[in-house]
């Protein structure tokens, strides 16, 4: 995969990579990187790109661009629009990465597509200003021809329930030999005992492992006969297809149910803990089908420096 130039540009959190772990940031340095970096921005005026003219250069050679958020502030909507707007009208920005599943982007960009605000009501948002967001954006992108319009990319990791019902609705929509009419079989019974599961306050570590095992193994097996749904979907939806997959797959690998020094509860509230390593391989997988233009993410997490230790980024 080729690397990718970033920019981090720090507007609510400032992100420090260089030496974070040799040397502690004292409040004196903290203060004098905001007075060399910080420039105001008009957010009064979404559409004014006036002052932000001294990122132009460092825009011009990156493909990543990340922007510091903190969560539950107001301001954060109407800063994403603005750097939006502006990298798509001035340096070729075509993918709004995601703090959600890749279903979910899935889903938004159906909304894009179509305006149908159906598709945005079947999605959890934590506040109405992220529900207002992309009915921004389904205008902004209107104005665009299509080309040019803006795909949202969700590298979060994927919840079982929502994976497992996008992949049993899409193989119920296709022609299904024997071994595909097993695989739907075997969503339709992990997601059952999913349910069951998730509803019961007695379960443990064995209960969840079985789960893990199963959808490891039906990945293995879809992942095996891939070459039948490439077949029988469109392009565009084999593609999905494979990357929701490749999205549980990435989430349930990275959850280790064996561990004998914790209990499940631990183990479950570590899951924040090892999100990070999660998004960055959910990251890498999609951008090799997505890479027409410049990336962009309003990002609070640690992700980028799993992309600086595999020198995925420069």
């Amino acid at each position: 995969m080729k690397k990718i130039s970033v920019i981090i540009i720090t507007m609510f959190l400032c992100v420090f990579l260089i030496g974070c772990e040799e040397e502690k940031i004292t409040e004196e340095m903290y203060n004098a990187y905001l007075n060399e970096n910080v420039k105001a921005l008009n957010l009064e005026e979404v559409d004014d790109f006036s002052n932000l003219g001294f990122l132009d250069s460092d825009m011009k050679k990156s493909d990543l661009i990340l922007i510091g958020e903190g969560h539950g502030t107001k301001a954060n909507y109407s800063i994403k629009m603005k750097f939006l707007k502006y990298m798509s009208k001035n340096f070729d920005l075509k993918y709004l990465l995601l703090e959600g599943s890749y279903v979910n982007s899935i889903k938004i960009n159906r909304y894009l597509d179509t305006g149908d605000e159906k598709l945005l009501d079947d999605i959890y948002f934590s506040n109405k200003e992220d529900y207002e967001f992309y009915k921004e954006l389904y205008k902004f992108n209107s104005t665009l021809d299509k080309k040019d319009r803006i795909i949202t990319l969700g590298i979060d990791a994927a919840t079982t329930d929502e994976t497992l019902n996008y992949l049993q609705e899409e193989l119920s929509k296709i022609k299904l030999d024997s071994k595909s009419k097993e695989h739907l079989n075997k969503i339709i019974e992990i997601n059952k005992i999913s349910t069951e599961v998730a509803n019961n306050n007695s379960v443990n570590k064995e209960d969840y492992n079985n789960i893990k095992q199963s959808i490891l193994k039906l990945y293995e097996e879809m992942d095996g006969y891939k070459d039948y749904y490439k077949k029988n979907l469109s392009k565009e939806n084999n593609r999905d297809l494979f990357l929701v997959l490749n999205s549980i797959y990435n989430t349930q690998n990275a959850v280790n149910f064996d561990d004998e020094n914790k209990n499940l509860d631990e183990i479950l509230s570590n899951i924040t803990n090892i999100r990070d390593n999660i998004m960055y391989n959910n990251f890498k997988t999609i951008s090799k089908y997505f890479n027409e233009g410049k990336y962009f993410w309003t990002i609070w997490r640690t992700t980028l420096l799993y992309c600086f230790r595999d020198k995925l980024i420069r």
